[in-house]
């Protein structure tokens, strides 16, 4: 006697309900907490938001700026950051002899450099330091004419 799927269901049906019912109680609560942790997890961080906005309003921008797009702020548990995007003609070195003197009258630390990759070749960042913050520019390597302007908060 051949037993199709539709037999097998009903005699086993109790099994099959008692199982998916094992799976939805484990999975649902599961789900809802990584969704909880994934839309609160900046909530530590986000009273330090108007303070970067802040210092990246009060800093001056290169006079050769064009501002690309509107300000990408990023929240994680000990950390906040706000990126804005930049096009210029203008080489890295005097974008950074720029930013060396801006950042000096300001009271930032001493500019931080990164050492060459052997990967990408000269990295063009440099970052600057005072207290839990730091001030970055940053030029893509891809794209020589595009530079990121980031204030970072660490907890």
């Amino acid at each position: 006697m051949k037993m199709n799927i539709l037999d097998a269901l009903r005699a086993n049906y109790r099994r099959y309900l008692l199982r998916g019912f094992v799976y939805l109680s484990v999975l649902v609560p599961l789900i809802l907490s990584l969704v909880f942790l994934a839309i609160h997890e900046g909530d530590a961080a986000r009273p330090h938001v108007p303070e970067l906005k802040r210092i990246a309003d009060e800093m001056p921008v290169y006079p050769d700026f064009e501002q690309m797009a509107a300000d990408n702020v990023v929240l994680k548990s000990t950390k906040a950051s706000l990126h804005r995007r930049y096009r210029t003609k203008a080489q890295f070195s005097d974008v950074r002899k720029f930013y060396d003197e801006q950042t000096a009258k300001a009271g930032w630390g001493q500019p931080g450099v990164p050492p060459p990759s052997i990967i990408v070749g000269e990295q063009h960042y440099v970052v600057y330091r005072r207290g839990s913050y730091e001030f970055g520019v940053y030029q893509e390597n891809g794209l020589p004419n595009s530079y990121d302007i980031v204030v970072i908060w660490h907890g």
